[in-house]
């Protein structure tokens, strides 16, 4: 009797592995652009939008190496930070791959301050293959063109890694944009 149940468990077990699909990765993309677009807007209560674009520059001088280099567009008036950046994003094309492959990622970043609140938007993700530029909706779309799922699983590597990424870039910001970084200090 014992083997009979154990032999039928094993049986309902292995039916669900098979059940199981590779799902095709799921990234916010805007209407309009049609990129994939991260955005937020986070209330920072009694803040000014002065003090908000100041401690918006600290965090780029924490964030980045060459802070100067990455932004472009820097109007404090209008409240207003472009950022261009890269990154290396470590993604495994296979899942017989123990070891990821680091790929350059580039990405736009825009801020906009108001008083008492901030807006971000992270777009305009490209990845960078041998001095060429892709959209990373274009190859996430070639990899799921792949037969027999080979792609999917490079596919949802890059729409995981980019997520995890613009999470860990919004939660530094807020981080940094919810303390004061003027005034006077208690040394």
């Amino acid at each position: 009797m014992k083997s009979i149940i154990i032999a039928s468990w094993l049986l309902l077990s292995s039916v669900g592995l098979y059940a199981q699909t590779s799902a095709s990765p799921t990234l916010p993309v805007d209407t309009e652009t049609k990129r994939v677009t991260y955005t937020g807007v986070v209330a920072v209560d009694g803040v000014s939008q002065n003090e908000l674009y100041t401690r918006a520059k600290l965090w780029l001088f924490l964030t980045f190496d060459e802070a100067k280099d990455v932004v472009k567009v820097d109007e404090k008036d209008a409240g207003l930070l472009i950022i261009r950046a890269y990154t290396d994003l470590p993604v495994r094309s296979s899942q017989s791959d123990f070891e990821p492959t680091n790929r350059e990622v580039g990405y736009t970043m825009m801020l906009n301050f108001k008083d008492g609140r901030y807006k971000y938007t992270l777009t305009n993700y490209n990845l960078v293959v041998e001095g060429r530029t892709i959209p990373i909706e274009k190859e996430i779309t070639a990899q799921l063109s792949k037969p027999k799922d080979k792609g999917v699983f490079a596919a949802q590597q890059y729409a995981e890694k980019v997520g995890i990424y613009a999470k860990s870039l919004a939660q530094s910001l807020d981080v940094t944009l919810h303390k004061p970084v003027s005034g006077e200090n208690d040394w």
